[in-house]
């Protein structure tokens, strides 16, 4: 049990670090968090990943919960079961994963 409690934080903070190494809040307008773009290629492991977020893409929504400030932007980088994320590309809207 201590084990397993002590993997868990290690494996938080390895998300979170990483977190904030391959993404940066973005604003369309004012200073108010409209998403958050991704700076780098993300790991294989990562949710967002496996849907086909991109180096470049800003994620505005993931599994219909708007990016609207750091927490959520955390909640959303950290979900490896994540099933739909709406993106900015190249100027687009684009849905990736469950279209429903």
């Amino acid at each position: 049990m201590r084990i397993a409690f002590i993997l868990a934080i290690l494996l938080s903070g390895a998300v979170y670090a990483d977190f904030h190494s391959e993404t940066i809040p973005y604003s369309f307008i004012g200073s108010k968090m409209d998403g958050m773009k991704i700076t780098k290629s993300l790991p294989s492991n990562c949710g967002l990943s496996k849907l086909g977020v991109r180096k470049g893409d800003i994620v505005v929504d993931v599994d219909g919960v708007p990016i609207i400030n750091q927490q959520a932007a955390l909640e959303a980088y950290g979900n490896r079961s994540a099933k739909s994320a709406i993106v900015l590309r190249k100027g687009r809207q684009i849905t990736l994963g469950d279209k429903s």
